[in-house]
């Protein structure tokens, strides 16, 4: 099967378009009769609501020609030059051994059978052509103005669809068309006709598909800027985001979709140099892309080269009149073929020993590059097609999608694990926390409880010598009891004084608010029962107590008595426990 059917036949299959005949055409040097002759071996006749019939095979073709049906009805009707294929670039035809170049004119013509009168139509896709078609000598339909020189020739963008009313039998098809824009003449793709109803149908599903694909590739366009404004570090999301919006440009310059057709019309060569520098930019955003998700696989100053050159292109295209661009463009494939199959072979090794976030977007990137060398041979007319790179896009953007799902959902896990480790450290942490403050709390309440059994010795040491004291002086004269009366009650005024108070500032700073808070709840206690509350809270007992402050055992049984009423507890073991659990 020829490549042209075999492209067809994957886009009417995309589109959902379902292709039941073929008319194989007949051509032929003389008359309707003669070419009829031609034909009978291969007759496809059009006349079901369903049936397409494809004009493309065999055409007479009259080159430098503008011919018009009436220049075939007269006695002497020019001969053609030669038997063509169609659709096909006539810079491949030869004749009289001449190969013809891609600039100039030419005519068309060939005949298909209809076996129905209904209303038809016919449907035209191509670019940068000026032509004009007859079906049975009358005009249908026409695009620019084919002209014999760069100066009366004016080309269009085409997406045709014209309606007419076919004959029963035979019926002549003559093409007028020029190209003086461009490196390549002839057509790209193929015309279709068939009944009105279903050629519209199958302009609304291209314009359907065209529109989703669009559509889609925008929305991925702004989700990735949009990803790379919230992580600036992720130079990979800016680049993805950028050759999306590079192919949607290009897809909206070249597709059905008629949204610019009224500027595009009027600016042919400017919409072909958007188109072409899309593509440019498209690959330095490519290898800016490759660069962020694998740098240890391309180096820098290749990607740098690679994308200054892109940009080089870029403003060449801009400033060279658009057929030097045409043909110029072919010698820079051989640069973008060089970028993309080291790309290729980088891709292809990044796989081992990648995560499955990059092993997914090594696929997408494959996917691509397979597409942008289909596209590369439909734009040098080794086959004959739509174009494709979107497609190849909307492929990529698919497994970009699935390897940023990968991405996210291996980060939550992640984050998960080291949540799940920072809680299980927290909780050691706060244990150890806990064990420290304890340990601290109890080692200082031992350095305090040092401090205050010192203090009773002391205390203690200083009423025997008190006692003492007072019994010489009952014996001495009155002269020295004078001064024996004054170092007893120097002492008596130390064992009295609130020197303690020191103590219980220690006791607050190892125990904060707790002062406060007892008073808060219970604001009758005294100054000697908080003292004694704070000798319960050290978890001292009435023998302690005692010795602490003094006392019989019994004298502190009965303060806490005192206190545990004025507490309203229920006994004088709840006090102690009571204090404990105070904060």
């Amino acid at each position: 099967m020829r490549p042209r059917f075999f492209l067809f036949l994957y886009q009417r299959i995309f589109l959902r378009v379902f292709l039941l005949f073929f008319v194989v055409f007949i051509i032929g040097c003389g008359s309707k009769d003669h070419f009829a002759k031609e034909m009978a071996e291969n007759q496809h006749v059009v006349g079901s609501e369903k049936e397409i019939i494809v004009l493309n095979g065999k055409m007479h073709f009259y080159w430098n020609q503008l011919l018009e049906p009436s220049d075939f009805q007269r006695a002497n009707s020019p001969e053609a030059s030669a038997l063509v294929d169609f659709p096909d670039t006539w810079n491949n035809f030869e004749i009289d051994e001449n190969r013809l170049p891609g600039r100039g004119h030419a005519t068309y013509r060939t005949w298909f059978i209809a076996d129905t009168v209904l209303p038809m139509a016919l449907k035209v896709d191509d670019y940068c052509n000026a032509f004009k078609i007859w079906i049975n000598g009358k005009f249908v339909a026409g695009a620019g103005n084919p002209g014999t020189g760069p100066v009366s020739n004016i080309a269009a963008k085409v997406n045709v669809v014209k309606a007419f009313i076919p004959e029963r039998g035979m019926n002549e098809v003559v093409i007028q068309t020029a190209n003086y824009e461009e490196k390549y003449g002839g057509f790209r793709q193929p015309f279709l006709i068939g009944t009105e109803t279903e050629i519209r149908r199958i302009e609304s599903d291209e314009k359907i598909a065209e529109a989703f694909v669009l559509g889609v590739i925008l929305a991925m366009a702004l989700y990735h800027l949009v990803l790379f404004a919230l992580n600036r570090k992720r130079k990979a999301f800016l680049w993805f985001g950028a050759m999306s919006f590079f192919i949607a440009l290009r897809l909206g310059l070249l597709s059905h979709i008629d949204f610019f057709d009224p500027w595009l019309q009027q600016n042919v060569h400017f919409y072909l140099k958007l188109a072409i520098a899309a593509m440019y930019l498209t690959s330095a955003a490519l290898f800016l892309f490759f660069y962020s998700v694998f740098p240890d696989r391309l180096k820098k100053w290749i990607r740098d080269l690679y994308s200054l050159m892109a940009l080089a292109f870029v403003g060449i295209t801009f400033i060279l009149p658009y057929y030097l661009v045409s043909v110029g463009i072919h010698f820079f494939q051989l640069f973008f073929l060089l970028g993309f199959l080291y790309l290729f072979y980088l891709t292809i090794r990044s796989f081992s020993g990648s995560s499955k976030y990059k092993r997914m977007i090594g696929v997408g990137i494959l996917l691509f590059l397979l597409a942008t060398a289909f596209e590369a041979l439909i734009f040098n007319r080794a086959v004959y097609s739509g174009y494709t790179l979107h497609y190849g896009l909307v492929g990529f953007i698919i497994f970009q999608s699935f390897a940023l799902s990968a991405d996210f959902s291996e980060t939550v896990r992640k984050n998960q694990e080291l949540t799940k480790v920072l809680d299980r450290q927290n909780k050691n942490l706060k244990k150890e926390v806990e064990e420290k403050s304890r340990e601290s709390i109890e080692a200082k309440e031992r350095e305090l409880l040092t401090v205050m059994m010192q203090k009773s010795g002391n205390d203690r040491l200083l009423r025997i010598i008190e006692e003492k004291l007072r019994r010489i002086s009952l014996s001495q004269v009155e002269d020295s009891n004078e001064n024996i009366s004054n170092v007893v009650k120097t002492i008596n005024n130390a064992l009295h004084s609130d020197e303690s108070d020191r103590y219980f500032f220690h006791f607050e700073k190892i125990h904060p608010g707790f002062f406060d808070s007892l008073k808060h709840k219970h604001p009758s206690l005294s100054q000697n029962e908080l003292k004694l509350c704070a000798y319960l809270r050290m978890n001292l007992g009435n023998l302690e107590i005692a010795g602490f402050l003094h006392v019989e055992q019994e004298s502190v049984r009965k303060a806490k008595t005192r206190m545990r009423k004025k507490m309203n507890l229920e006994s004088n073991r709840d006090i102690q426990a009571y204090l404990l659990n105070m904060r």
